[in-house]
């Protein structure tokens, strides 16, 4: 289902789509919130997957939730190059 998603629609729910896909490969979603902004004053956020090799993605946004948002959307688009057949 990954493969064939499109993950660059506004109204698509990044988080929840990466939890149901953690919950159904049995891996953790973490996600950490940075204090510090950006230069450009943005919040940051890191989302830890626990998968094998453990992988770790950057998102940034105008709210601690844009930038969950953003971090979730890069973890699944890192997702799906890495199950590329």
């Amino acid at each position: 289902m990954l493969q064939s998603a499109v993950l660059k629609v506004q109204t698509f729910n990044y988080v929840q789509f990466l939890q149901e896909i953690a919950s159904e490969q049995q891996f953790e979603v973490t996600y950490v919130d940075i204090e510090e902004k950006t230069i450009t004053g943005k919040c940051q956020c890191l989302v830890q997957l626990s998968t094998l090799p453990v992988a770790v993605c950057h998102g940034q946004g105008g709210t601690s939730k844009e930038a969950q948002t953003e971090a979730a959307l890069h973890a699944l688009e890192y997702l799906k190059i890495m199950t590329r057949k």
